[in-house]
């Protein structure tokens, strides 16, 4: 995925930078590949892709190390703002002296460009394998949820599933940086995919009903 990222992106979305990038995923690796669809349906209008992975190249995009990180814990997000074209939001809680830019964490005052509304567009945006915008929504959600989110949400138990996404081989691979917390909308999801299991049942279970009759 990171080799894919890097080739389709070639350089960072927000600060155009060639080195060192990272591949910044939009929704987290462990999430699996059966959540990331329920994702992607809910949150796009696209058709599903076929065997659709979270391993495929519209989860992620290139950023510089230091946006990843902040990425990465949602405490930066990219609102749409048309087409391909988005603006940086910081989350992140900021001492008073102190200042997030392109570089990092800087001590006032400063030069260098502070993240908070910058733009932010892939670097080829003709190309049709780029993260389609109810991803980004998704994880804009995840950072409003953590910085804003009342404790009443934040203290949901979680839905048991019999069926969830399980740590694998490749969640500590290309850049390291997936990071171990859960996301904040993570019951929700979760949700969807038991509302979603439930209405693909009925579905087959009123296939077999029409068919049983049709053959009587």
């Amino acid at each position: 995925m990171a080799d894919r990222v890097k080739e389709r992106d070639g350089q960072c979305w927000v600060t155009t930078i060639f080195d060192p990038l990272a591949n910044s995923h939009i929704c987290p690796k462990r999430m699996g590949d059966h959540v990331g669809r329920i994702i992607f349906r809910t949150f796009t209008s696209l058709p599903l892709p076929p065997n659709l992975s979270i391993y495929n190249e519209i989860f992620g995009l290139c950023l510089s190390r230091t946006l990843d990180a902040w990425f990465d814990n949602y405490e930066m997000g990219l609102r749409f703002v048309s087409p391909n074209n988005y603006e940086c939001h910081m989350f992140a809680i900021e001492p008073a002296d102190m200042e997030d830019t392109i570089i990092g964490r800087v001590r006032r005052p400063t030069a260098y460009p502070a993240i908070h509304g910058l733009p932010a567009s892939p670097p080829q945006p003709q190309l049709n394998n780029l993260p389609p915008a109810g991803l980004f929504r998704w994880h804009y959600l995840q950072c409003v949820l953590k910085r804003f989110a009342h404790d009443d949400y934040k203290n949901l138990e979680n839905i048991n599933l019999s069926e969830l996404p399980l740590r694998m081989e490749g969640d500590s691979d290309d850049d390291c940086m997936d990071s171990e917390a859960e996301w904040p909308s993570k019951s929700l999801d979760l949700g969807r995919v038991v509302e979603n299991s439930s209405e693909e049942r009925e579905e087959h279970h009123r296939a077999v009903a029409a068919w049983i009759s049709t053959a009587v």
